[in-house]
């Protein structure tokens, strides 16, 4: 098949063509004169499972009738030529718990080197390292001896769990896969040195950049009828340049760079490596002016000597080359979407070529709008898929009381109650989720957990709903004390609850979580865990949550079954060795492609130089490398967005050489730069006008609204809490109060201003009633008593509870200072008591429900508690005149029990960082000057021309109301001039 060769017989395959159906071309007509059989003697090494589909493809529409035998590289750890003697590999989750457990003791011993819950992070991330090392050769003493200078106290800490993998590696060797490979590789190496193979071998598609798979290389390329196949070899640089490369390190992160480097290994010059097979070059100038630009940063000064020889070719090299510039990542999302879906309406295939998932992601969002499913190589970490997040969602409620927010999650999540009857537990769901009973809510605006008694009591008179809590209960209550256990426990915990509610209280066997691909790939990583956790040791509820989360997340499925299949997107080791007729590289900022390199917790800079691992450059260099081979497709689109967030964001390097470079060759070059962005602009153009509002049918902006509601929906009854809302924001009453809408409460109560005020009241209401005949010498500590005895039944947050009794703690001595002082001018009557005064005449009732009422020696005194500041002297004045209105409820016999008396005194007592009062003086006068004001109030709203005028008076420009959106705030200004509507007609 091969002539004789007395170096490593190396063959490359030029930028510019389709890979595989070069090197198919190449194989075949290698074979031609040979038997058919022979054909299925070659043994073929690739990188990936799509490249090997896609050879597989080729061979069968070329028509032939057997096929290569086709390994990939990674499975060489499973010796597939059966030369090596390896004990069983490891099971796929083995190490990850094997080190959680070495890592787990640590930290039990030495807690300061990190929390416990991190300990699944440290073993991915450790894991990761021991794959690099096994892969390179490198053993863990050469770690471990690590001269480091200056930096030992760090690396003192970080060789604690270094050692971790050391025992890990001494008690499990050659089962971890790169370890095997590394193994493998050595001894092929060996054996064929020994006893040289005639069989056929060849390695397709790889550039050799990890370690092992540059020494099989190696050792095929010596083989008699071995042979490696480069992708993307550059044939337009010069000779010195090709010498750059293999001598100076400052070229890492060229595009050829990894060739030069391979060259080095296997002892062989750039002018040693053969053609594979003739191949049609799609753009040959496109070629010459990429393999400029790229050329490494000290010799660009050959851009002056090469770049005016491009000038007259450049029109061809940037023909059927687009550059859009979006203004932002959401646009360029749709540009790429729009482009593509214009490629499918031409019969064209296309691919999306980018390591941003987030524009992936944005992209097939967009293609959703048009119905078009992408075929996407990433596919989609088995953690976000339905079956991935409601397994995490009931791990969350391990060794927890179950929050309303989790419960209410999975109650809805499509997997809950999956058999019959999901349209009757879909109906108690929504109403539990708005429901209450006895006055207490269950979910919104209920406690932040779960209480099963409330949940009873709401099911007690109905048969349905009592056996649906019933089986709720007995899922989720033993969830609660689930605190720590073996993993295989936890596991089996895990699966039967997934099946108990994937099913129905009816039927415990109708679970469908299981059924669905992504069901079926959970239950397959679930069953090989627990095969492979007999000797897991204890683990704690938080970590077996980590634990899960890191498993779900490297495991991939591909949803794609009804992908069109002219839309692709893949990463960029997938477009190595293949293409399609129009290829868009996304994402082409820096930091995004290449992307920012990843922080190395363990092995610094020069660590890794001294251990041979890959620098950052050479990462970057790998990565040129695929853009160099994806730009040099026949129609390519490159794409960035202009701004990342709120922050501009930097080109690609390689994008800001090419436009350098041709910004550089005056007239042609600017000309054929503009020509590119003309060519993009189009697809910008088309997406913009997606979402742009059409200005014939444009809908025009709301006025600032002042509906007036017929008389017989005026008002008829407010608390004295509301009047502050009549007079600032009228729309709010006629929104709450007319049309009777309140905003959604959230689930479960929050730790919020309006909590706490509550809190508060609970506290002082209870404090008073214990110390009503007289307060103790000591009642310091019994306010704080009492404070810590609310908080701990009321208060279910335990930060909060730290907090507000901290503030607490901070103001008792002055709260009973001016205790004493109140007591001494009056003695209380009365805590939280209701009161009303009816206005027959306006048919207006007005409510209160007063804090405290103390009998002063002249009248009484009436007292209203605030968690924060009071009120302001002007407030008080003009807008929010609560006191004076319960006073006015007072003066007229309005509180129960409280006979008719003079009022002798006010105050706001806030209880907020420190204790503030606000008294105020008010007489009889005052009162009958309020009722005169309050009855003005009342008319003014009860005329049938007076509309109920959004933010009429508001105090501050930017707050917010719950009734903001539904006044269509933002269409119109608070300066605006109100648009009174009579309503009802």
């Amino acid at each position: 098949m091969f002539d004789s060769k007395n170096i490593p017989r190396v063959f490359k395959v030029p930028v510019g063509v389709d890979f595989s159906r070069v090197f198919l071309d190449g194989l075949k007509s290698r074979l031609h004169e040979k038997e058919p059989h022979e054909l299925a003697r070659v043994i073929v090494f690739i990188n990936t499972r799509r490249a090997e589909r896609k050879l597989k493809e080729l061979f069968i529409e070329s028509g032939s009738s057997l096929l290569p035998q086709f390994h990939l590289i990674t499975d060489l750890s499973d010796d597939p030529l059966k030369l090596c003697n390896l004990p069983a590999q490891a099971p796929s989750h083995h190490r990850m718990i094997n080190l959680g457990q070495l890592i787990r003791k640590l930290l039990l011993t030495e807690p300061d080197l990190a929390p416990i819950s991190a300990t699944y992070d440290l073993a991915e991330s450790l894991s990761a390292l021991m794959d690099e090392a096994q892969g390179e050769g490198i053993q863990m003493t050469d770690v471990l001896n690590l001269d480091v200078g200056e930096h030992s106290a760090h690396w003192n800490r970080s060789k604690k769990f270094l050692s971790i993998l050391a025992t890990h590696w001494k008690q499990n060797a050659l089962t971890d896969p790169e370890d095997r490979m590394r193994h493998v590789v050595e001894t092929y190496a060996k054996h064929w040195d020994i006893n040289p193979t005639n069989q056929t071998i060849l390695i397709a598609g790889s550039t050799g950049s990890r370690g092992a798979t540059a020494l099989f290389m190696k050792a095929i390329a010596k083989l008699p009828n071995g042979a490696v196949i480069l992708p993307g070899v550059d044939d337009d640089l010069p000779k010195d340049v090709w010498s750059a490369l293999k001598t100076k390190k400052f070229t890492l992160d060229h595009p050829q760079a990894g060739f030069a480097k391979l060259f080095d290994l296997l002892k062989i010059d750039f002018d040693d490596v053969d053609p594979w097979h003739k191949a049609n070059i799609r753009n040959i100038d496109r070629n010459k002016l990429i393999s400029l630009a790229l050329r490494p940063a000290p010799i660009t000064n050959q851009w002056l000597e090469y770049g005016p020889l491009l000038k007259p070719y450049l029109n061809k090299a940037t023909q059927d080359l687009e550059l859009i510039e979006a203004d932002t990542i959401k646009e360029e999302a749709l540009a790429i979407a729009t482009r593509l879906r214009f490629a499918t309406e031409q019969g064209q295939a296309a691919v999306l070529i980018s390591p941003s998932r987030n524009l992936t992601r944005r992209v097939n969002a967009n293609l959703a709008r048009w119905n078009i499913e992408a075929d996407d190589s990433a596919g989609t970490p088995l953690q976000l898929s339905t079956t991935g997040i409601f397994l995490r969602s009931i791990a969350q409620c391990f060794g927890n009381s179950t929050l309303s927010y989790d419960f209410l999650a999975l109650l809805k999540h499509p997997l809950t109650h999956s058999g019959k009857g999901r349209n009757i537990h879909n109906l108690m769901t929504m109403e539990i989720e708005v429901g209450q009973f006895n006055g207490a809510k269950i979910l919104r605006g209920g406690p932040p957990f779960i209480d099963f008694d409330i949940l009873s009591g709401w099911a007690t008179k109905d048969p349905h709903k009592t056996i649906w809590v019933k089986w709720l209960t007995r899922i989720f209550q033993p969830l609660r004390d689930a605190k720590e256990m073996e993993l295989s426990e936890w596991l089996n915990l895990l699966k039967k609850t997934a099946e108990t509610l994937s099913s129905s209280p009816e039927n415990d066997i109708d679970a469908k979580v299981w059924e669905k691909d992504s069901g079926k790939a959970a239950l397959k990583t679930l069953d090989q865990i627990l095969h492979q956790s007999v000797s897991s040791g204890i683990m704690s509820n938080i970590e077996f949550n980590a634990f899960l989360r890191s498993i779900l997340s490297q495991e991939l499925r591909s949803e794609t079954q009804s992908a069109n299949p002219l839309i692709s997107i893949w990463g960029t080791l997938e477009a190595r060795v293949q293409s399609k007729d129009l290829v868009i590289l996304g994402g082409l900022n820096e930091d995004t492609w290449p992307s920012k390199p990843n922080h190395d917790m363990w092995l610094n800079r020069d660590m890794r130089k001294q251990l041979s691992l890959l620098l950052p450059e050479r990462r970057i260099g790998l990565s040129a490398h695929d853009f160099q081979q994806a730009v040099s497709a026949h129609n390519v689109v490159l794409s960035r967005s202009l701004r990342e967030g709120d922050t501009p964001s930097t080109p690609s390097r390689w994008l800001i050489r090419i436009t350098n470079l041709m910004q550089g060759l005056k007239n042609e070059g600017p000309n054929a730069l503009d020509e590119m962005r003309n060519n993009g602009n189009q697809w910008l153009t088309y997406a913009r006008s997606l979402d742009r509002v059409d200005e014939t049918k444009k809908i025009p902006f709301e006025t600032r609204p002042s509906p007036i509601p017929p008389e017989n929906a005026r008002l008829e009854k407010l608390s004295v809490t509301q009047i502050k809302d009549l007079v600032r924001d009228p729309y709010k009453i006629y929104a709450s109060v007319i049309l009777k809408l309140k905003k959604l409460d959230p689930l479960g109560k929050q730790a919020d201003a309006i909590e706490r005020g509550n809190t508060i009241h609970t506290i002082l209401e209870e404090f008073i009633r214990q110390t009503q005949n007289e307060l103790p010498e000591n009642a310091s500590n019994l306010f704080m008593k009492i404070t810590n005895e609310v908080l701990k039944k009321d208060v279910p947050w335990p930060a909060a509870q730290r907090l507000w009794l901290a503030r607490m703690q901070a103001i008792s001595s002055s709260f009973i200072e001016e205790e004493i002082k109140r007591r001494a001018v009056g003695i209380n009557i009365a805590l939280e008591r209701y009161g009303e005064i009816d206005f027959q005449d306006l048919k207006f009732k007005l409510t209160a429900k007063a804090d405290r009422i103390d009998q002063g020696k002249n009248g009484l005194r009436l007292y209203d508690y605030k968690a924060s500041k009071p009120p302001s002297l002007g407030d008080i004045q003009y807008f929010d005149k609560q006191l004076q209105l319960e006073a006015m409820i007072a003066f007229h016999d309005g509180f129960n029990k409280i006979r008719k008396q003079s009022i002798e005194h006010l105050e706001y007592i806030s209880l907020g960082p420190e204790l503030k009062k606000q008294p105020l003086d008010i007489d009889d006068q005052e009162i009958s000057k309020i009722v005169d004001e309050f009855r003005n109030l009342i008319l003014t709203y009860n005329d049938p021309s007076k509309g109920f005028t959004a933010r009429d008076k508001i105090q501050f420009l930017n707050h917010i109301s719950d009734y903001d959106q539904l006044s269509r705030k933002g269409e119109w200004q608070d300066s605006d001039t109100p648009n009174p509507k009579v309503l009802g007609q």
